[in-house]
């Protein structure tokens, strides 16, 4: 074998296959960084979902309980109105 690739075999050789490997090592690292992050991602997906359901619940009970203080403030008109004429018949005052 020629001296000069002796030479290369002997020194280059390693650093580059200590290279590839750090590399490899790295890269595996990143995927698992990466996989860690999509996981997130997918839990504070379903964190909004599950928020976004909790906001429609909450507008939905909302808009119930305007109707029901509605339908509260019509029956106290109603009463309020009936008491009037109760007076109106039972006053000695006419």
């Amino acid at each position: 074998m020629p001296l000069p690739l002796q030479q290369f075999l002997a020194v280059a050789l390693p650093i580059i296959v200590a290279l590839w490997i750090a590399s490899w090592s790295q890269n595996k690292r990143f995927d698992d960084v990466n996989r860690r992050i999509d996981d997130f991602n997918k839990r504070f997906d379903d964190f909004n979902k599950r928020f976004d359901d909790l906001r429609e619940e909450i507008r939905a009970l909302r808009t119930e309980i305007a109707v029901r203080f509605e339908r509260i403030e019509q029956k106290l008109e109603s009463f309020d109105h009936r008491i009037v004429r109760l007076e109106e018949r039972s006053s000695l005052i006419r």
